[in-house]
């Protein structure tokens, strides 16, 4: 099969690199149609282990010099990975991240990465948002996107009529309880605003408003940076207690 450069109508995307390539390979190897790589990719452990699970789940493994040379990112960039979309609801008893309206794939990407190591596998996009399937969002996530549940919502409304029985989170710039005063009551969700605009207002009376303490020599923070200051603290206190670390494998 011939494949082209990526756009949001494809029925897939791709993960580019070494590692990204072992994340797809090893958490959504059904959702892998093939992996493609240049001679001059060394043949290192990491290649021989994406060869042994080509192999053990019958996904074409092909020296494709061409597509890989004309899709890559750069030109250090010797294997990509073809990976179907995933359709991934979020589940109503677990924990979830809602972002609204992000609209740049380097922090979404960053975002799923850091959610991941903090245990936030659940979540939930509302519209409009960037692209999260795009191969520079997978990219940036390092692969992390595989072994998370991710959904689009076309309004936060619609997204609170799925789950009306999580406690909210919304984080705020501004007169809310500063992060280290607060318990999170599960199921709970936590939500962003976008890089530049942050929450609209509406959003401070919803639940239990957050901020984030910092210096006035700066206007916010990077979401990215928030996203994963308040995550670290949830994963670092038990909802009920406040004390015990929470981390599971």
């Amino acid at each position: 099969m011939s494949y082209k450069k990526y756009t949001p109508s494809d029925t897939y995307t791709y993960a580019f690199g070494m590692f990204p390539t072992l994340e797809a390979l090893t958490h959504a190897p059904h959702l892998c149609r093939a992996v493609l790589y240049q001679s001059r990719a060394t043949k290192s452990e990491a290649l021989t282990k994406i060869e042994a699970l080509c192999e053990a789940h019958h996904i074409p493994f092909l020296l494709d010099e061409k597509t890989v040379s004309r899709l890559a990112p750069s030109d250090n960039t010797f294997v990509m990975t073809v990976v179907d979309k995933p359709a991934t609801p979020l589940a109503p008893h677990a924990n979830h991240l809602v972002l609204v309206s992000p609209s740049d794939m380097g922090n979404l990407g960053t975002i799923f990465r850091t959610a991941l190591g903090f245990g936030m596998t659940h979540i939930a996009l509302i519209q409009p948002c960037a692209d999260y399937h795009d191969p520079r969002a997978v990219r940036a996530s390092m692969g992390a996107i595989f072994s998370l549940h991710i959904n689009k919502y076309p309004t936060f409304e619609a997204y609170r009529a799925q789950f009306p029985h999580h406690t909210l989170y919304p984080t705020m710039t501004t007169s809310a309880n500063p992060l280290a005063s607060v318990l999170f009551a599960t199921p709970y969700a936590v939500i962003f605003g976008n890089e530049s605009a942050g929450l609209p207002p509406e959003f401070a009376t919803m639940g239990h408003a957050v901020v984030i303490p910092h210096t006035q020599r700066i206007d916010s923070l990077n979401l990215a940076v928030s996203v994963g200051i308040v995550l670290y603290h949830t994963a670092l206190s038990d909802p009920s207690t406040g004390e015990k670390p929470i981390f599971s494998p």
